[in-house]
């Protein structure tokens, strides 16, 4: 299997984990924060969803036009950092303002039919490219320039990230009644 399809299988497991991780959560549940400055299911749900559609436009208006730089590959991210710096649950990230919750969505059917449309796209858009994705990126605002490879890879992390915060965010609510 080659990078690229490892990347979309992957991508669309975790859209599904987080999918599965919030399913059958009550409507007044989706949208409690568990504490004050703590993102409810609801908000999680949405960062999540915006993330993959923003890179998704990325990919299907810009990618391909923007070969990656190559003049300083240490300023590049490692694929192997990629999980070592998404998958701490320790170490909280600030989602830059683009990707903040806004109330997009305002149920979890709303939201869940958006991502699994999203990555539908995303999926397509990759089957259908024939060239080698190592050779064209774009920077991420957090972890700086990406080739499409990564960013495949960084939004399953991502997502699989965000579903763990989604069993954490329910398992706070559940002990505060």
């Amino acid at each position: 299997m080659s990078e690229k399809d490892d990347a979309l299988v992957r991508l669309a497991g975790a859209a599904d984990g987080f999918i599965a991780s919030m399913r059958g959560v009550t409507p007044s549940l989706y949208v409690r924060s568990p504490s004050p400055g703590r993102w409810s299911l609801a908000e999680n749900a949405e960062h999540t969803t915006v993330v993959i559609r923003g890179v998704e436009r990325l990919f299907t208006t810009r990618l391909l036009a923007q070969p990656l730089a190559t003049d300083d590959p240490a300023r590049r991210i490692r694929d192997a950092d990629l999980p070592r710096l998404l998958e701490d649950r320790e170490r909280a990230i600030d989602a830059p303002e683009m990707v903040r919750p806004k109330g997009r969505w305002t149920t979890f059917e709303e939201m869940a039919d958006s991502l699994r449309t999203t990555v539908r796209g995303v999926s397509e858009w990759g089957v259908g490219v024939t060239v080698d994705l190592r050779g064209y990126g774009f920077p991420h605002p957090l972890f700086g320039p990406m080739d499409g490879i990564q960013w495949l890879r960084f939004l399953a992390i991502h997502t699989d990230r965000h579903a763990r915060q989604a069993e954490e965010i329910l398992d706070q609510l559940r002990r505060v009644g």
